[in-house]
């Protein structure tokens, strides 16, 4: 029989003495916040050779709050996304689960949703055959793009593409921080980019924004409401006439912060009862904690269109705001309710 009202909260490690939820900076306040409300918590360590001995241990939760990103790590992911399902088939409630990551916590999510207000002028290539045949064209139409691999994270899998200094190369700059520009000719420029490809994962192809010099907003959803906001200066691929500039802090606040009270206003009116009827998602199957991020196109204007999407992290969200744990809180103890 499963205990009354507990949570499991799982993070990646590969000594479990090493990392417990209770005492890691990310996550001990929100564990300490449970605790004193009424949930009781359990600190679960991950990794890819723990899958089975976990199995068992998982199905007498109650709620399973995952934060774990196996690719990060270089793992493969489909153990993890197996084990999730299983458990949730067990009747745990589990987030972020593995079927809503492939809905809408993906690159893929900014070609399938490019008719909304968020949206911008992207490509999604399906081969590599299909990506030789019509990325140059993009290229020639805005001059500058920005191509991203299916999955990724930190900036691994983004690449800023422009013409190169020569009639025949193209210059490429890697998200990743420490990464140096490099200009290649077409042949080598395709070939870097053909194991993209691998297992019938699509690239998608996104015209840069010039706005990214007014920073960047990270919206954090707790299920189909605005929990918190972070904002960031200087991220990835800021335009620099010299070396490439490292990213700044990202700063955070509250879901009342009046700065973004219209990006509230958009994500909750609009934005997510769009997201959630393409997809047929309900409120419960939207991750507990998930964020969006955002080009600020004008910041002096009031319009549906001032953001443009430029990414969803669904995954392993952290760290977030301190006003989200309020609402983890009250979606964990919503969701134990509905079991």
């Amino acid at each position: 029989m499963k205990s009354s009202r507990t949570v499991g909260l799982m993070i990646y490690g590969l000594d479990e003495q090493a990392r417990d939820v209770f005492i890691d900076e990310k996550y001990k306040g929100l564990a300490e916040y449970l605790s004193n409300h009424g949930i009781r918590v359990e600190s679960i360590v991950y990794n890819n050779q723990k899958a089975a001995q976990l199995r068992e241990p998982l199905k007498q939760l109650d709620t399973l709050l995952v934060w774990v990103n196996p690719v990060e790590n270089g793992e493969d992911r489909s153990v993890l996304d197996a084990l999730l399902v299983e458990v949730s088939k067990a009747g745990v409630a589990v987030s972020t689960h593995p079927h809503a990551i492939q809905k809408i916590g993906t690159k893929r999510v900014l070609h399938e949703t490019k008719a909304m207000d968020w949206g911008s002028d992207v490509e999604l290539y399906s081969s590599f055959e299909d990506f030789v045949g019509r990325f140059m064209g993009s290229l020639d139409r805005s001059g500058i793009r920005v191509l991203k691999r299916f999955r990724g994270d930190s900036g691994n899998g983004i690449y800023k593409v422009s013409r190169g200094p020569g009639s025949d190369t193209v210059s490429v700059l890697h998200a990743v921080r420490g990464s140096v520009e490099e200009h290649l000719t077409a042949p080598v420029f395709y070939e870097k980019f053909r194991g993209f490809f691998t297992n019938d994962q699509p690239l998608i192809n996104q015209e840069w924004n010039a706005n990214i010099t007014n920073g960047m907003i990270r919206c954090y959803m707790c299920s189909d409401k605005v929990a918190g906001f972070g904002y960031q200066e200087i991220i990835a691929l800021y335009p620099s006439a010299e070396k490439p500039i490292p990213p700044s802090r990202r700063y955070y606040y509250s879901e009342n912060c009046g700065l973004f009270t219209d990006l509230r206003h958009l994500m909750e009116g609009r934005w997510v009862n769009q997201i959630m009827q393409q997809y047929q998602l309900s409120a419960d199957m939207l991750p507990v904690l998930w964020d969006a991020d955002f080009f600020i196109n004008d910041p002096y204007v009031q319009s549906s269109h001032k953001y443009t999407l430029c990414e969803i992290n669904v995954s392993c969200v952290s760290p977030f705001p301190e006003s989200a744990i309020a609402y983890i809180d009250q979606e964990v103890k919503r969701r134990i309710k509905n079991l």
